[in-house]
């Protein structure tokens, strides 16, 4: 529905808002008939399961949810159209993802993966929130990222209408209306105190904003106190509990009253920050500003990509809560700066005034030492002494350097009396070893010898006899003459007493 539409003159515009409103019912009324004809079939499901005790778990819903579409129509491709909101353009990936929602606020998720094999280059850049489309795709029932959720996955989209749609629209009358009434002025704007003590916050308790501030403030450690007045920051009642707490603010006491109001709220869709757009709100903040009752007004909505107009009507505003709370205790934050420094600046002059202080008085101390008579005698006392010490250790190091002489010579003639004594003693006990060595050449001689197969010839002189390897006899010269050969003795009995190897 279009607010102030009595207020265009112009005939043709009223014609057309009328024609596609009468489209878009249509459509309402087929999109009605698809989701009552699956209704139907769901509850028909649920009636045949209603006596079934099975315990479901989400996987199995999951399940049921996809058989459900896959057998309904809304398992083959089908036109959908709407609105452009919360449009992302296309990613390094290629994927674009969009919502598209109809008069009644209902809103489809839809993704469409490679877009520039399905939306011509052209088309792409004349996409944006409030763009009427037409998309065809199938539903799809998902469940892994935030929960069961269903998304149309587009594989045809088409402009259906490039003019702005209802919400961009409506914006754009508001923001006319709102510059013509001279909400957006900037002689209504207040400059904020710099070192505001206290802040109250607007916001909604269980809010991501609400922490985040907290959190700031508690790391920069400042004499700053937020009060929160929470409020609903979404929804049909958010303009109404925003307008009730900034009442009560403007009710409180002189001591009591904070010296600035934050009214924030974290990010979101077009669609839950839109209460911020409602001209009652800019309204209402203007008019108690104007009265005097209103303290300094801030708001910070959303992302730095959200400007809504609430924005242009407050004081001053802040792209996100964090860089509010931010800013608010940045003063402080600049001002321990400076004392630092300044202290700093102070301590580094103390230092040297205190050094320069200190080389004038050992100046002047030098100056009258020298009309000390008791200082001079200690200084001569103290010379005489150190001229002393010099001597004795003069005369240390020669003591020193005569008895290492001393001491080296004695070592000397020591060395050369054990070397005389060894020349003496050595040439005997060299002789006796050559003696022991002879000795025992000659013993292992004789054992030699003995065992030689001649030896054995003289000791069997009539019972041996010597052959050769074929029994032929040899002479007794061929172990004289030392021929080469193979010798043996054996008995007269015929047993050999030596094999003997002549090479």
């Amino acid at each position: 529905m279009m607010l102030f539409r009595d207020q265009q003159n112009n005939q043709d515009v009223q014609t057309q808002i009328k024609s596609r409103s009468r489209k878009r019912k249509e459509t309402v009324s087929l999109h009605s008939m698809k989701r009552n004809a699956v209704t139907k079939e769901a509850m028909d499901t649920i009636k045949i399961q209603k006596n079934d005790d099975t315990m479901w778990t989400p996987t199995s819903v999951q399940k049921k949810l996809e058989q459900l579409i896959q057998t309904s129509e809304l398992a083959t491709p089908l036109w959908v159209k709407g609105e452009l909101s919360n449009f992302c353009p296309r990613n390094r990936s290629g994927h674009m993802y969009f919502d598209i929602r109809d008069d009644n606020s209902n809103k489809l998720s839809c993704t469409l993966f490679g877009v520039n094999y399905v939306v011509a280059p052209d088309i792409q850049d004349r996409l944006e929130n409030g763009v009427l489309v037409a998309v065809k795709g199938s539903i799809k029932c998902i469940s892994k990222y935030r929960g069961s959720q269903y998304q149309c996955n587009v594989r045809t989209l088409k402009i259906v209408c490039e003019d702005t749609g209802s919400y961009e629209q409506q914006l754009l009358e508001w923001t006319t209306q709102l510059q013509q009434e001279g909400l957006f002025d900037a002689t209504h704007k207040r400059t904020l105190p710099a070192y505001a003590q206290q802040v109250a916050v607007i916001t909604s308790q269980d809010g991501a904003a609400w922490q985040d501030v907290r959190q700031t403030i508690a790391n920069a450690n400042v004499p700053l106190q937020f009060t929160l007045y929470p409020c609903m920051v979404q929804g049909e009642k958010c303009v109404s509990s925003i307008l009730i707490q900034l009442e009560t603010i403007c009710e409180l006491g002189l001591d009591d009253k904070p010296d600035i109001v934050l009214i924030t709220r974290g990010g979101g869709s077009r669609e839950d920050l839109w209460a911020f757009n409602q001209p009652a709100l800019a309204r209402g903040v203007h008019a108690m500003r104007s009265i005097g009752q209103l303290p300094h007004v801030v708001c910070a909505i959303g992302h730095q990509v959200d400007t809504p107009l609430l924005d242009n009507v407050c004081d001053a505003s802040f792209i996100t809560p964090t860089y509010a709370a931010q800013q608010l205790v940045r003063p402080f934050l600049d001002l321990h700066t400076q004392c630092s420094h300044k202290h700093q600046l102070l301590t580094n002059r103390l230092l040297d005034m205190l050094h320069q202080k200190h080389i004038c008085h050992t100046r002047i101390h030098e100056e009258i030492k020298e009309y000390n008579i008791y200082a001079c005698i200690q200084f001569s006392h103290q010379s005489m002494l150190h001229r002393v010490q010099q001597s004795i250790n003069t005369i240390c190091k020669k003591y020193e350097s005569v008895y290492q002489h001393i001491h080296q010579r004695h070592h000397r003639e020591l060395l050369l009396s054990r070397l005389k004594q060894s020349h003496q003693v050595y040439p005997q006990k060299i002789q006796q070893h050559i003696q022991h060595i002879h000795q025992h050449h000659y013993t292992t001689h004789q054992n030699i010898t003995q065992a030689m197969p001649w030896c054995m010839l003289v000791k069997y002189p009539n019972t041996c006899l010597l052959q050769d390897e074929k029994g032929n006899q040899l002479h007794i010269n061929t172990l004289k003459q030392r021929k080469k050969g193979h010798a043996i003795i054996v008995s007269g009995g015929g047993t050999v007493c030596i094999e003997y190897r002549i090479l």
